[in-house]
């Protein structure tokens, strides 16, 4: 499991990201997840062709969702560092 944390109005706030799991059928699935005081803010399973893509995809989604929400930093920065997809 991969985590960061962000902090919005001087809370933390932690995004997970799970390791790429494949489905029977052959895609891989990460798991997405931003989490505040322990209580989940929201959680996305993104798809992929393979392990790379849908961590890449997940990553890219998070970064969407961050900013779209507004006020969050990193390392008291307004650049995320995440992907951009």
């Amino acid at each position: 499991m991969l985590k960061r944390t962000f902090e919005k109005n001087g809370e933390p706030y932690d995004l997970l990201v799970s390791e790429p799991q494949q489905a029977d059928s052959g895609e891989f699935w990460t798991k997405v997840t931003l989490e505040h005081d322990s209580d989940i803010v929201w959680s996305h399973q993104i798809g992929g062709i393979d392990g790379v893509q849908s961590t890449l995809l997940a990553l890219g989604l998070a970064r969407r969702l961050l900013e779209s929400d507004g006020g969050f930093t990193f390392l008291d920065n307004e650049d995320l560092m995440l992907p951009d997809f």
